[in-house]
């Protein structure tokens, strides 16, 4: 510890003046004072300094007494600003004109002129050490420090400085530190010739090198300790924007990071890693200074969000950021300093800044009040910094870094408060999620029984359409026939208008049906409600039975149809039959329809390239009008048609492409399409399946499935022997598919319901059931679930569905409770006869084998 003091009376008097003033600062700072006076004091050690004014000289005296104030120093200083040579400050006639200092540090504030400070000491203490006293300079961004020590040849020069070569320092470290010359036997004078733009401020302090490193307070670690919390604050708010991503959070990195720069280079940490660099930070620190100043007030502005509420201001605010950054940017590229200039400038960010927290206080922004508590630190500081820069303000430690020492508080404090935000933040977040969950899971909840109401209504209102659509189609069909019977008895022919007629009903109900179809299909992909069910089937049978129930509708267009499939016709192939058979279809329709005179072309082969996938190709190629390629893509969308006019030739609701795209996304597959106005249109269908096989390959002892038995043509005979269960509770469709079957020779037996179904199959011989599904007092899945039951292994009953439920779980239902194929209502005669034929030749076929 150093203890200091001057012996005449009216030093001790000014001491005492400067004392007061030392400590109503400290009152005002404290809580910093206490913080870092650890970090203020360290000089000698057990040691006692007292100041003896001899002939206009004071004399330090170095003692072993300890000592409360270390940090008192007897200078004198002389102010020059002609350029003295030290020749000349060691003639009597300069000598006089040192004026004792009155305050520590020494501080000029701005002052231009060069600064000699003289010091003479004697070393009385009891073991004194050879070159154990150094004095040091604890303000690093002096600008040219030269001292003057005795010595057998006279007075020696040694420069240094700011400004000056880091490596030819006397001392490596942080502050400027000067070998004294020993003093045991008589007083030592020297002398230090400081001249510098920054402030004039030079803290003095003179330390022992054996007592410091005993202590461990030979150099101070204050500015590093406080570069490494600001570092280490850096780190924390870098890492917490790349969490937060807003703006204000990376003007505050970059705002800290260029303060923590400024603070690294005036304490003087910055110096020994930055070597020759050091000079060229040092020199445009005030450029760093002006830029941090910019990156604040964006910041600020963006803390309590300005542009929100006050655009007008916060444009203000960023013409006035420019101003610095502009600032910054000619002290960087030229060789002013402006140092006056600028320091005074910072005060107007922090003014400014202290201003919007204010306004933001006013508007009872609760940011406001946060920035009320976090940023009063840098608001402090810089104006406590200014005002003893300008000799205003007693100077010591902390009030030199007081800018420093704010900026600290300030990135503690918002890093805690920023931790504290977050984990609100974060709650809240916990909160709005769970309560978001919970109104999702309502939601979901109220969706999922919405889209049961709805597949519900869907459902029912494609039955009750179908139903009278059935009974109307099957009427017709009779009605068909027996005017063709009787015409026939009579050997004449009906009236060319009622035939018209006819084929104008069978269009407009086909019509029908097939907007029913597309609604449902297009309806269950939305809500994607529609599953793949893949199995072995035969394409060569699928699209042959299409064109068998398409046959009078190609015969009215007269249109020239050829087929090419002979390549499939003893090949089987895994994907979901009716998927395909849907796809294929509303493209063949779709061929029909816009091709009115012409021909349809229908070509299919299986293409293996590599081992690792097949495809099923079906293309379709008709002359009809053709597509611009223009709208290739929105024909694809719902509801599109390539003519969306008024005048449109074609009806149709547009949705028949959407559900072959959906579809194939669906099961694997793509569409292409190539076409030119005019001259028609080719679609080629590719699917995807996961393996083929060909009857031939099937092992010949191997229990075929019930879908693969082998052909066997059925006679008249065999077909008038075959009895048929028709389960049905509409009398309508009673009637009119007991009439169709009738007609393909069929021996027909009815049931109203399912219980009815169950006792006649007990009873009598049946050779296949055609099941309704949606009946009184037993439904067809019950039926069909008690009917397999009752079944033998051997005794194969093929049970068809025929009804008007026909979305995908319907079907997915029928598949489950035992049925083997799936007719819609309403059926036609074409529809029932292919596939009662299919399934009573394997009827046949399974009873033969066995």
């Amino acid at each position: 510890m150093v203890f200091l003091e001057d012996k005449s009376a009216s030093s001790k008097f000014k001491r005492c003046k400067t004392l007061c003033a030392s400590i109503a600062g400290k009152v005002v700072l404290g809580f910093l004072f206490f913080l870092f006076s650890t970090l203020s004091n360290p000089a000698l050690s057990n040691t006692h300094i007292t100041n003896t004014d001899v002939s206009n000289t004071t004399i330090t005296y170095i003692t072993n007494l300890t000592s409360k104030n270390p940090s008192d120093i007897a200078t004198s200083f002389l102010l020059d600003d002609t350029g003295l040579t030290i020749n000349e400050i060691l003639q009597e006639e300069y000598q006089q004109q040192f004026k004792p200092n009155e305050s520590y540090p020494i501080n000029f504030g701005f002052e231009s002129s060069t600064a000699w400070i003289k010091i003479t000491y004697q070393d009385e203490r009891t073991f004194p050490y050879h070159k154990d006293l150094i004095l040091e300079i604890s303000y690093s961004i002096l600008d040219h420090i030269e001292i003057f020590r005795p010595s057998k040849k006279g007075l020696i020069s040694f420069q240094t400085g700011a400004l000056e070569d880091y490596k030819l320092r006397e001392i490596k470290s942080d502050a400027f530190l000067f070998y004294l010359p020993d003093a045991v036997i008589e007083p030592t004078t020297i002398y230090l010739k400081v001249r510098s733009e920054t402030p004039l401020i030079i803290p003095l302090k003179v330390k022992s090198v054996h007592s410091g490193f005993a202590s461990g307070n030979l150099i101070s670690f204050g500015g590093r300790t406080l570069t490494i919390v600001m570092a280490l604050i850096i780190l924390y708010n870098l890492l917490l924007s790349f969490t937060q991503r807003e703006a204000e959070q990376y003007y505050y990195v970059v705002w800290y990071s260029l303060a923590t720069i400024s603070a690294s280079i005036v304490m003087g940490t910055a110096q020994p890693f930055l070597g020759n660099a050091g000079v060229w930070f040092t020199e445009k620190l005030l450029a760093t200074g002006s830029l941090a100043a910019t990156f604040f007030l964006l910041h600020t502005a963006a803390y309590v969000q300005l542009k929100s509420f006050h655009p007008s201001l916060n444009k203000l605010i960023i013409l006035l950021a420019t101003v610095f950054a502009i600032n910054s940017l000619f002290v960087f590229v030229s060789d002013y300093r402006l140092w006056k200039w600028t320091m005074f400038t910072c005060g107007i960010p922090v003014t400014v800044g202290l201003g919007l927290i204010g306004y933001g206080v006013y508007l009872k922004q609760k940011m406001a009040w946060i920035g009320v508590t976090v940023f009063s630190p840098i608001f402090i500081g810089p104006f406590i910094y200014i005002l003893t820069a300008a000799n205003m303000f007693p100077s010591n430690w902390l009030t030199i870094n007081s800018v420093f020492i704010g900026i600290v508080v300030v990135g503690i404090t918002k890093a805690l408060t920023e931790g504290t935000r977050i984990n609100q933040e974060k709650s809240k977040s916990l909160n709005l999620a769970q309560q978001n969950r919970k109104a999702l899971e309502a939601h979901n909840a109220l969706l999922k029984k919405t889209n049961a109401i709805k597949d519900d209504f869907l459902g029912t209102i494609s039955h009750e359409l179908r139903t009278p659509l059935n009974g109307a189609s099957g009427a017709l069909a009779l009605l068909e026939w027996t005017f063709q019977e009787t015409g026939q008895e009579h050997n004449r022919a009906g009236p060319d208008e009622v035939d018209g007629l006819f084929k104008i009903i069978n269009r407009s109900i086909n019509e029908m049906i097939s907007l029913i179809n597309s609604i449902i299909s297009f309806s269950e992909l939305q809500i994607e409600h529609s599953k793949v069910n893949p199995d072995y089937f035969s394409p060569y049978k699928s699209i042959t039975s299409m064109i068998r129930l398409r046959q009078s509708e190609i015969k009215n267009s007269n249109i020239d149809l050829r087929v090419s499939i002979d390549s499939l016709s003893a090949i089987e192939v895994i994907s979901d039959e009716e998927k395909c058979k849907k796809i294929i279809g509303i493209i063949f329709d779709n061929a029909i329809k816009f091709t009115q005179d012409g021909s349809i072309t229908i070509q299919g082969s299986i293409e293996k390239p590599d081992n690792e996938s097949t495809s099923l190709i079906v293309s379709i190629t008709d002359t009809g009008v053709g597509i611009p390629t223009s709208d290739f893509e929105r024909i694809m969308e719902p509801f599109s048609q390539a003519d969306q006019s008024y005048t449109r030739q074609y009806g149709g609701l547009g949705i028949g492409l959407a559900v072959c795209k959906k579809t194939l996304a669906l099961i694997g597959g793509e569409l292409k399409m190539t076409s030119e106005p005019g001259k028609g249109t080719c679609i080629q269908l590719i699917f995807d399946i996961s393996g083929f096989r060909t009857v031939d390959e099937l092992p010949p002892n191997r229990e075929r499935h019930i879908s693969d038995p082998p052909e066997v043509t059925l006679t008249k005979k065999a077909m008038a022997d075959l009895h048929v269960l028709l389960v049905e509770d509409n009398e309508t469709n009673q009637f009119i598919t007991e009439r169709m079957l009738q007609k393909m020779g069929l021996v027909p037996l009815v049931a109203k319901n399912g219980a009815i179904a169950v006792d006649l199959f007990r009873e009598k011989k049946i050779d296949l059931i055609l099941m309704d599904c949606q009946m009184p007092v037993m439904d067809g899945f019950e039926a069909t679930r008690q009917i397999r039951g009752l079944s033998t292994d051997t005794d194969f009953i093929p049970i068809i569905a025929v009804t008007a439920n026909t979305s995908d779980e319907d079907q997915r239902k029928c598949k489950e409770s035992g049925m083997n194929d799936f007719l819609a209502k309403p059926i036609t005669y074409e529809a029932l006869s292919i596939t009662v034929e299919k399934w009573a030749e394997k009827r046949v076929a399974m009873n033969i084998r066995t």
